[in-house]
């Protein structure tokens, strides 16, 4: 698959493409992504949407900030948006970055992550209703 992205035109296979049915808070039209890295030990990622001037995040693993991020209720929101996981199925969980000018820290929204089934490539971004995450947890990059 060819796509024209912020950062040129992209050949992805197949194989790597991510799907959002629902779409993002904020982008419903957005359903195919790929996740870019320099390496694959980078802290952070880009999650590049495949589809027309479709929007790109900054993306980190939640349990770089929190070790303790709590997946099992990750599991039970994607089971509410009707993508049930078994208890051993692989997930990958991002959480998008804002970066604001300078002095401020980078922060990342926990309350509200992007969950993939890595099986299926099928994702949505779930809410954690019952945690006490929020939209703005500092990430501390160091």
């Amino acid at each position: 698959m060819t796509a024209n992205t912020r950062f040129g035109t992209l050949v992805v296979a197949h194989d790597r493409v991510v799907s959002l049915p629902a779409g993002l808070a904020g982008f419903p039209d957005a359903h195919r992504f790929v996740l870019l890295e320099r390496s694959p030990q980078a802290t952070l990622r880009w999650l590049q949407c495949l589809d027309p001037e479709g929007p790109t995040f900054l993306v980190i693993d939640p349990l770089l900030i929190d070790p303790d991020y709590p997946l099992d209720e990750v599991r039970r929101a994607m089971a509410d948006v009707g993508l049930a996981l078994g208890p051993d199925e692989p997930l990958a969980v991002a959480a998008v970055v804002a970066v604001p000018p300078e002095p401020e820290l980078p922060t990342a929204n926990l309350l509200a992550p992007i969950v993939v089934q890595v099986r299926t490539r099928l994702g949505a971004q779930v809410i954690l209703h019952d945690s006490a995450y929020g939209t703005r947890v500092p990430v501390s990059l160091r």
